[in-house]
């Protein structure tokens, strides 16, 4: 018998799906890092899910019919379809359905969603208001077959996407979210990225070269690399008179997740001025570049300490 999985999209992924007009195209594969550790195996059936304002949303699914190990493997398998993953799982044929990034999961099917990924079932866990916390289903995770029919009730039933220019529908959702944080699996993902030398120092590169041509194309002067001795920052821009300092965060994997030094950090608090550009998938064949103010840093980005410098004392 087939096992049942989620695969968490996460907002970035989405995005860049929306960008392309994906909405409405079969789901032909999707990739990341760990699945396979899952024990995810041909045959199985794959839910892409998201969590957005607090609600649950199930967004295609597929019936693994391949899988691919290796971003080159990848690449010249799949092209231009292929992500910027070590691990893939491409569609048997005829099964993947319609991507759909608004079907969104009734609140009363929720309390029936489980995980069957540990020792006992868990469920799905929530923050204040009902609202689901994406914690509790991040990731590649194993369901029960309950769960999987509910998904498909849903997947099956004729689906409108909602008018774009539709008002919001629950004046709950217009105050701000719930604080995100981090945990230790999250640090640990981020950590496996700086694990070969050499990776690192080409993907800082690479997201360098990116940056400068970026904001050159916005109109930027560029006033070369830093100089400074404190590290806060990589480049250094003028928009007319005014000096942009420029922080680069270069990154393998798909999803904007990075280390940041206490300079950086206090460089983006203090300086109303300072700029983070962020590259994801930096050595794929696609990278994607986003640049933000210190504002929008704050807003879209959670953090954690990491890190503590200790010393004897007398």
């Amino acid at each position: 018998m087939p096992r049942f999985f989620v695969h968490y999209w996460s907002n970035p992924i989405i995005e860049d799906a929306l960008d392309n007009k994906e909405e409405g195209t079969l789901l032909d594969c999707t990739a990341g890092e760990g699945l396979v550790d899952s024990g995810v195996s041909v045959g199985d059936m794959v839910y892409i899910v998201n969590v957005y304002r607090g609600e649950l949303y199930v967004i295609a699914r597929m019936q693994v019919g391949e899988i691919i190990l290796g971003r080159n493997a990848a690449w010249k398998k799949l092209r231009n379809r292929a992500w910027a993953a070590d691990e893939h799982l491409v569609a048997a044929r005829g099964s993947g359905t319609p991507l759909y990034f608004s079907r969104v999961v009734p609140a009363e099917h929720l309390p029936h969603i489980r995980f069957v990924d540990g020792r006992q079932p868990e469920r799905l866990s929530f923050l204040e208001y009902g609202r689901i916390d994406k914690k509790s289903i991040r990731g590649f995770r194993e369901i029960d077959a309950g769960t999987a029919r509910l998904f498909e009730e849903l997947i099956s039933m004729p689906f409108i996407p909602p008018d774009d220019n539709a008002n919001e529908s629950d004046d709950m959702f217009d105050e701000e979210e719930d604080e995100a944080t981090l945990d230790e699996h999250d640090v640990d993902d981020i950590r496996r990225q700086y694990d070969n030398a050499e990776i690192v120092e080409r993907t800082a590169d690479v997201a360098r070269s990116l940056a400068i041509r970026e904001l050159e194309g916005r109109g930027y002067r560029y006033d070369g690399p830093l100089e400074d001795e404190d590290g806060a920052y990589d480049l250094r821009f003028y928009d007319g008179e005014e000096r942009i300092p420029v922080i680069v965060k270069g990154t393998v994997d798909i999803e904007p997740a990075f280390f940041l030094s206490d300079r950086e950090l206090t460089l983006l608090e203090e300086d109303p001025s300072a700029v983070l550009c962020v590259v994801t998938g930096a050595l794929s064949r696609s990278p994607r570049i986003t640049v933000l103010t210190a504002e929008e840093f704050f807003d879209d980005f959670a953090m954690r300490p990491v890190l503590y410098a200790v010393k004897k004392v007398d």
